[in-house]
């Protein structure tokens, strides 16, 4: 197993993640692939996507559906939006969804409290009542730190 650089900037959830403290692994056919459990770096990706404070991606809105394998219409029940509001959210792909601040705040609630107490606790309060950067960055990659220590 090769050990990575310090940090690695990767786009396999189609928008971009800092990886820190990962591994390659050398398949057979001489391809390198990250040496980590997928599931659980995607929930790493996804409690740190939902503590992100700047405005919600298309891909990223993707990432979180995908995640609870809801259809567009079961996800937008989620907040009372149809599932042309969902595709529409998605189709803006790594530009910012323009759903407006309550409806984003609600999403990210509702996904966090599918995942546990202690994660909505930090929605509450650090996205919600801290801070949220309307005008932040979409380029700021989400940081996930020692995936293969999860796995």
């Amino acid at each position: 197993m090769e050990t990575l650089p310090d940090k690695i900037l990767w786009d396999g959830f189609g928008f971009p993640v800092v990886i820190q403290g990962a591994r390659w692994k050398i398949m057979p056919s001489g391809y390198r692939v990250l040496d980590v459990d997928a599931q659980k770096l995607a929930a790493l990706v996804r409690n740190a996507l939902l503590l992100h404070n700047a405005p919600l991606t298309g891909r990223q809105v993707k990432f979180f559906r995908s995640h609870l394998e809801l259809t567009q219409g079961e996800f937008g029940k989620l907040v009372g939006k149809t599932h042309a509001a969902v595709a529409q959210w998605e189709g803006k792909k790594q530009q910012p969804t323009g759903m407006d601040f309550n409806t984003e705040m609600m999403l990210r609630l509702k996904i966090a409290s599918q995942f546990g107490e202690d994660i909505l606790q930090h929605v509450l309060i650090d996205v919600v009542m801290i801070g949220y950067e309307s005008a932040a960055s979409t380029s700021t990659p989400i940081e996930v730190v020692n995936p293969v220590e999860a796995a």
